[in-house]
């Protein structure tokens, strides 16, 4: 039975901060980065979510499975598109959201 369109979305949108978590928990006793306290990070994450959502429901998911899949893959394959394999991200940089994604 296909899930309603709302939780559909929702789970679209979690799976769009995925790859964010994963990167924190990788990283978790090195405390967190300067750029994580800037207004532009902040803004880029909650534009991969919105992205996420609307994977989610453009891919006419059925399932929760499907849904999260369809949120976490459209980042990923958006920064992989957008990016280019010799970006480094360095400490002394300033925070690039192409450049954090493409890692």
């Amino acid at each position: 039975m296909p899930e309603s369109t709302t939780s559909i979305v929702i789970v679209g949108a979690v799976g769009g901060l995925l790859p964010d978590a994963v990167r924190f928990a990788k990283k978790r006793y090195e405390g967190f980065p300067d750029w994580f306290k800037k207004p532009g990070y902040w803004c880029g994450l909650l534009v991969l979510v919105i992205l996420g959502a609307i994977a989610a429901w453009l891919s006419g998911a059925t399932n929760w499975q499907m849904a999260l899949a369809a949120g976490y893959a459209a980042p990923e394959v958006i920064s992989r598109l957008l990016g280019s394999e010799d970006m480094e991200l360095r400490e002394e940089e300033q925070f690039n959201l192409r450049k954090w994604w493409t890692r």
